[in-house]
């Protein structure tokens, strides 16, 4: 499989499952099983994970725990729901351009990480998107959906053993397999020799966006606690950040 079609898998499809299971196999039947009966439910993906999530009150619990196991482990990935997802997905990257707040991380991301996943919208692009087949989808969540890299959690009124006797019943054919080696972060300018760099992105608004990459410290380092009072002098990521000085 093409890396960046690949890229696009596990996080632009990530609804996918959602549109059906061997036991509910319609996006009403999903629907219905969870929202229908007073609770919500939804999927999301970042670099390194992809999360299946339901909420329900404890009467239904049992046939929500169900519905989200038949999407992880029997997904009906209908190519013609398939081609549907795509058109909702390739309109949300198009998005991206309208808002610029969204824009400047992304393209910080780009500067920080070139040529790497690191750097690259989770979303994936318009021609990965375009491109990529059900069968190639089907193959990405065979290997990667799989015991030896998945965490199931539970929390709420809810026994544990019944909770172990929920999933093992489920999941006794499922088997480990070997996921796909993780891509290393390299530091591309380093590499090259190369010091500060700077992108300007041009457009017409009546806003300004900026975002500053600098090194930082390990989440695990004793002074990170003190690290984070500068930033909130100038403005965190994804906060906005001030416009004006104070009087």
């Amino acid at each position: 499989m093409n890396p960046m079609n690949r890229l696009a898998c596990p996080t632009s499809w990530n609804i996918f499952p959602l549109k059906g299971t061997e036991s509910w196999p319609t996006a009403r039947h999903v629907s219905e099983a969870i929202e229908g009966v007073g609770g919500v439910m939804n999927a999301s993906t970042d670099r390194e994970v992809t999360v299946f999530w339901c909420k329900v009150s404890r009467l239904h619990f049992q046939q929500a725990f169900a519905v989200l196991l038949d999407m992880v482990l029997h997904p009906l990935l209908d190519p013609a729901e398939m081609e549907k997802e795509r058109e909702v997905i390739q309109e949300e990257l198009r998005m991206t351009y309208d808002y610029p707040s969204h824009r400047v991380d992304l393209l910080i991301d780009e500067l920080l990480w070139p040529e790497q996943a690191m750097g690259r919208d989770v979303g994936g692009t318009l021609e990965s998107v375009n491109n990529i087949v059900v069968d190639q989808v089907r193959e990405y969540m065979l290997q990667q959906y799989n015991p030896a890299n998945t965490v199931i959690a539970v929390a709420g009124n809810v026994d544990h053993d019944e909770v172990v006797e929920l999933v093992n019943e489920p999941t006794h054919h499922w088997q480990p397999k070997e996921s796909l080696n993780w891509q290393p972060v390299v530091d591309y300018y380093a590499d090259k020799g190369i010091g500060s760099v700077a992108r300007v992105e041009q457009k017409q608004s009546d806003q300004a966006h900026i975002c500053l990459g600098l090194p930082g410290i390990s989440l695990t380092d004793p002074d990170r606690y003190a690290f984070q009072h500068p930033q909130r002098g100038v403005g965190r990521r994804y906060e906005q950040p001030p416009v004006s000085e104070p009087a």
